[in-house]
């Protein structure tokens, strides 16, 4: 039972775990929205260093402080990408942070990565809203885009088709023995599902 109320409280399994674990970080960031944003996120970040380091798995509660961080910055995302001064900070902290989490013993490393990612998180929105304003990536940016668009759907469907496939894999051994340890279906699998979904 303690296993189970764990797992609804810090969800780190399953299909979903990612999905449920948004909607637990929305509530706990309702409950909290009197609070001042730097006790929210430093509390998370504390707790999730705290899961991290007694289970060693970054899942669960180790990831909404990105969540929170997403939902205090998100209404000035647009003022952050468009601020050099601030891109150039972000550079020079990314950099700082990553040698610096490189260097840690992983006890102390996941604090330093998890601040890592707010500043490498502004570059690449930054990039990335560059990319779509340069027609000459639209080679690129376009097939992300799609793909961009039906990726919770893959990862909400997907689960399902593995399962039927194991089913009926089990039942049909012979007749999908060719996929056993097949790179060409490794590298299929993925794009098949998005084109289905």
């Amino acid at each position: 039972v303690p296993a189970v109320l764990l797992e609804i409280v810090n969800p780190s399994f399953g299909p979903l775990w990612f999905v449920y674990l948004l909607a637990l970080a929305t509530v706990r960031l309702c409950l909290t929205r009197r609070l001042p944003p730097a006790l929210v996120v430093g509390a998370l970040l504390l707790g999730g260093w705290v899961v991290y380091w007694r289970t060693g798995d970054p899942a669960g509660l180790p990831r909404a402080v990105f969540f929170a961080v997403g939902f205090y910055l998100g209404p000035r995302v647009p003022e952050l990408i468009g601020s050099r001064r601030t891109l150039v900070r972000a550079g020079i902290a990314t950099l700082v942070l990553g040698v610096a989490a490189a260097l840690l013993s992983p006890l102390l490393r996941y604090p330093v990565e998890a601040a890592a990612c707010v500043p490498l998180s502004i570059l690449v929105l930054a990039l990335t809203a560059w990319a779509t304003r340069t027609r000459a990536l639209d080679v690129v940016t376009k097939p992300m885009a799609w793909v961009g668009r039906r990726t919770l759907g893959v990862y909400v469907l997907h689960w399902p088709l593995v399962g039927a496939l194991t089913v009926f894999g089990a039942t049909h051994r012979a007749d999908f023995a060719f996929l056993a340890h097949s790179q060409l279906w490794d590298i299929a699998y993925p794009i098949v599902v998005t084109a289905l979904i």
